[in-house]
């Protein structure tokens, strides 16, 4: 196939973009939540706001030194994409949450029938108010009287209509505008005469009036049932959006993530913070890090446990580390933040460890 498109100066269906931005566009066709990704900053974000979040970072640190300037940034970068991981999971409840309620949810909440042809009425929740609910019985009242003296009404009776129930005239009017009725049935004597048909045949015409007249009625009836069970519908949206957010929180695997981005900026803030302790030499000779405690041996024994080659035993090793350090931190006089976040993570060590050996 291909041999003949060359012969007939044919053009052949290439195998992607050869441009540099086609490429670069096709590689971020499957980016869902772009926590692994290696572009910090997406199309859709600010690279402004990063970059002043990186100078505050580096305001708050004042890094020395190329290491502690990368620790920096990619701390700078985890904060970054732990403030995406939050906006997209906010945006994705919010649109489910948001999502149209059917008939067949709300029946699971409601103690009676919810037909599935009312469902337009949750669009108009906000608009049952008392005094909506009194122009619609009204307009279903004066209907029924309509239909019931249809036999007798004259001209005067619809004219009548437009002063005493301008719903209902406002009704006719538009379903008027959607049989497109020509403009001389729309007259008072006009209406009167009018028929339609569903079926374009001759012999099913209908009075239009009447047909529009039980239109009104029905609509009306149906809003007003809607007022009355309004306060049970209103609690069972309640408990559906409520039940939706639950299962969002459930099924979405957003606290593996977060759980990842936190160890991960643990980890990179006790390197910053330990880079600074020995950049600064004799000032904080005095200052007690977890790992002097406890020896670099824990470290490669935690990551052997963590890949599951073998069964390793850290938990005497940690536990006498955070012993010296609690026993070290109780006798000093007021201990430094450095020293509580370095006990923090020694415990968070030994609580991983005593998963591991469950």
């Amino acid at each position: 196939m291909k041999s003949s498109n060359l012969l007939y100066g044919m053009k052949t269906r290439g195998g992607g973009p050869t441009t540099e931005d086609g490429k670069s566009r096709s590689s971020r066709n499957s980016t869902k939540h772009g926590i692994y990704s290696p572009t910090i900053v997406l199309p859709s974000e600010s690279e402004f706001e990063f970059n002043a979040l990186k100078q505050q970072l580096i305001d708050e640190h004042s890094p020395r030194g190329t290491v502690q300037l990368m620790l920096v940034h990619d701390l700078a970068v985890l904060v970054w994409k732990k403030r995406r991981l939050e906006s997209l999971e906010c945006q994705m409840i919010s649109s489910r949450i948001d999502d149209p309620i059917s008939s067949e949810e709300l029946q699971d909440e409601l103690m009676f029938f919810f037909p599935k042809d009312r469902e337009w009425i949750l669009d108009l929740l906000c608009a049952l108010t008392e005094e909506f609910a009194q122009t619609h019985q009204h307009r279903y009242d004066y209907s029924l009287k309509m239909i019931k003296q249809f036999q007798i009404l004259q001209p005067s009776d619809l004219d009548r209509m437009n002063i005493e129930c301008p719903s209902l005239e406002e009704f006719i009017q538009m379903r008027a505008d959607y049989r497109m009725l020509l403009p001389f049935m729309r007259t008072s004597e006009g209406l009167l005469s009018a028929t339609v048909s569903h079926t374009g045949k001759d012999e099913d015409d209908q009075s239009f009036l009447r047909m529009e007249l039980y239109s009104a009625m029905d609509e009306s009836s149906q809003i007003l049932w809607g007022y009355e069970h309004l306060s049970e519908i209103e609690r069972a949206i309640e408990k559906i959006r409520d039940k939706r957010h639950m299962q969002m929180n459930y099924r979405s695997n957003t606290h593996r993530l977060y759980e990842e981005l936190g160890k991960s900026m643990a980890r990179t803030c006790s390197e910053l913070s330990r880079h600074q302790r020995e950049y600064q030499g004799s000032d904080t000779q005095g200052a007690i890090h977890p790992h002097e405690l406890i020896g670099a041996d824990v470290e490669i024994k935690s990551s052997k446990a963590l890949l599951g080659e073998g069964d390793v035993d850290i938990d005497v090793d940690i536990n006498t580390g955070s012993l010296k350090l609690e026993r070290q931190l109780e006798e000093a006089p007021l201990p430094s933040l450095e020293q509580l976040n370095d006990l923090a993570l020694l415990r968070e060590e030994r609580r991983e460890a005593d998963e591991l050996k469950d």
